[in-house]
């Protein structure tokens, strides 16, 4: 596995032209942010925040994150519920 991850950095460094120190802080950085939603998405999914809430602290709108939680097939909430959300705030 760790033949196949610098395999895969190296061809990023390759296509992108970035040095690897650049490389790994940008996949670091949006691999913490990919986690961080997750875990919003996963606190909202227990009861424990709102959808507002979980939109604002992942720094998204409402719209993104609800795209985000259908993007990732996570369908206990979908769209037609997101304006009833919004009504009672």
């Amino acid at each position: 596995m760790a033949e196949e991850l610098e395999a895969a950095l190296e061809e990023l460094l390759e296509n992108a032209r970035l040095d690897r120190s650049t490389a790994v802080r940008k996949l670091l950085t949006v691999g913490l942010e990919n986690r961080r939603r997750e875990r919003l998405r996963e606190r909202l999914a227990d009861g424990e925040i709102t959808l507002t809430k979980a939109a604002e602290r992942a720094g998204l709108s409402v719209w993104e994150f609800t795209a985000f939680v259908e993007e990732n097939d996570r369908t206990w909430i979908s769209s037609s519920h997101t304006g009833a959300d919004l009504e009672a705030l």
